[in-house]
């Protein structure tokens, strides 16, 4: 009968090693729901400046996402990658949008304008970079200074402080130069 008086024993490990392991699975249950959160929540916000712009403007996500890319693009190459850490870090994923942003299209009258006056500034070509990308993605132009206060805004409400300053002085090249096609 010594068999049957270490059941009970086994049977409490059992149920103890049982029990913690179900805590044990729980708490990393936990863990990676609040990961997934934290992905949706940066996602999301991101997201929400991508609807934003499609809302206000009524264009496409596509749209959105690739004017929005080549504005950062623009601001990110006249900044420098250190200067440009503030507005990087206030946008979540920020590269999925530099990476929509459209390449330049080496045909286009703004890339063949901008082959042809080779002297100008990093900060012209920039600008001449944007319109081009807008004109890629069917775009108006007339649509660069409202995007560019659609992502004003949201950095001054998720951005850290003085990250929508750093943006707009990145991007004054672009609301104090006539587009470069205007040549009446």
């Amino acid at each position: 009968m010594k068999p049957l008086s270490h059941l009970p024993l086994a049977f409490f490990l059992c149920l103890f090693s049982f029990t913690a392991n179900a805590s044990q699975l729980e708490s990393l249950s936990n863990t990676v729901l609040q990961a997934d959160k934290t992905s949706v929540a940066d996602n999301s916000n991101q997201s929400d400046l991508v609807q934003m712009t499609m809302e206000q403007l009524g264009i496409t996500q596509t749209q959105a996402q690739g004017g929005l890319g080549s504005l950062l693009s623009m601001a990110k190459a006249s900044m420098g990658a250190n200067s440009f850490s503030p507005i990087a870090d206030s946008i979540p994923n920020i590269n999925s949008l530099l990476q929509a942003a459209p390449k330049v299209d080496n045909t286009s009258t703004l890339s063949t304008l901008n082959n042809q006056l080779g002297n100008l500034s990093p900060t012209a070509k920039g600008g001449l970079m944007v319109y081009s990308a807008f004109d890629q993605l069917g775009l108006s132009k007339g649509l660069v200074d409202p995007m560019m206060d659609i992502l004003e805004d949201y950095l001054n409400t998720n951005g850290s402080k003085g990250s929508s300053d750093l943006l707009m002085k990145a991007l004054t090249p672009l609301t104090v130069t006539q587009d470069p096609l205007d040549l009446k």
